[in-house]
């Protein structure tokens, strides 16, 4: 043992060591454990079966042993179907059917882009749907062919206007030639014998308009077109007898090739707004050969 300035020093005690814990290190070596852990959570559910999805909403389960029972076809009167004037002196202005089968009809009411609609005929022939057209007499006048290949598909053509002015804004006489603008240049391409039976606006104005009215009741309407929904993007909310309207856009494209298979695999039928309201054909020709 050696004296030092301050006293002895031992020689043979060594100098005690300090442990500190490396909390940096010990986060990481857990943060691993956890990555592995989630790793083989995630690994074990992928080899899991896929649950099947439902694309509708079904109200009730369905056993293969059992019969599916559907309400009777027409179960409604004509008059029971379709919807009462909201005013004496005034037409209808139809949404929706009142009706149990499982029937909607879709209407097209923006219809620029003629490739769109060839698509959509397309379309419909493989589901066997047929839809209603909202055209002016200016998008006939474009493409003719286009509305000849509609017609000649089996689908509803109807009035939207000649130009989608608004008829609010004109004189009576001259709401009355631009209705009839429309229906002239229709029937040049589709028949002289075609009868428009519905019109469709963007002006809620006309809704209670009493010339327009009785103009259109005077040359064999039955009635304003509105929806009861527009392009959904879900069918929660879709019922029997709802008018579901989609405009004719890539964006409106893109939809119906989503809602024409889910409405058809769960059973509904796509009808033109003269089957879901019961109306004869545009065509009188066609009308009177039916009966």
């Amino acid at each position: 043992m050696q004296n030092g300035r301050f006293g002895p020093i031992e020689t043979n005690n060594k100098p005690k060591k300090n442990y500190r814990v490396d909390y940096n290190r010990l986060i990481t070596v857990l943060m691993i454990v956890v990555i592995i852990v989630l790793g083989v959570i995630i690994w074990k559910d992928a080899q899991k079966e896929p649950e099947e999805i439902n694309s509708f909403p079904i109200t009730a389960p369905v056993s293969s042993t059992m019969p599916i029972v559907q309400a009777p076809e027409n179960a409604f009167s004509p008059d029971e179907l379709r919807p009462l004037p909201e005013e004496e002196g005034l037409l209808p202005i139809f949404r929706r059917a009142n009706t149990n089968d499982k029937k909607v009809a879709i209407v097209l009411d923006t219809l620029s882009d003629a490739q769109n609609i060839e698509t959509l005929i397309g379309l419909c022939g493989t589901f066997d749907a047929k839809v209603t057209f909202f055209p002016t007499g200016a998008e006939i006048k474009l493409n003719p062919s286009t509305w000849i290949n509609v017609a000649f598909a089996g689908h509803e053509i109807e009035n939207h206007t000649m130009d989608n002015t608004r008829l609010s804004t004109l004189m009576d006489e001259d709401k009355a030639e631009n209705l009839l603008q429309q229906t002239e240049i229709l029937r040049t391409y589709i028949g002289e014998d075609y009868m428009p039976h519905f019109l469709t606006t963007n002006d809620l104005e006309d809704d209670a308009d009493p010339f327009l009215h009785s103009w259109l009741a005077g040359n064999g309407y039955y009635g304003i077109v509105r929806w009861d929904e527009r392009m959904p993007s879900s069918f929660d909310l879709v019922n029997p007898g709802a008018i579901l309207c989609y405009p004719m856009t890539d964006a409106g494209l893109k939809a119906l090739s989503n809602a024409i298979p889910v409405l058809s695999e769960n059973g509904y039928q796509l009808v033109t707004l003269n089957e879901l309201f019961l109306y004869p054909d545009n065509l009188i020709e066609s009308a009177e050969n039916a009966g």
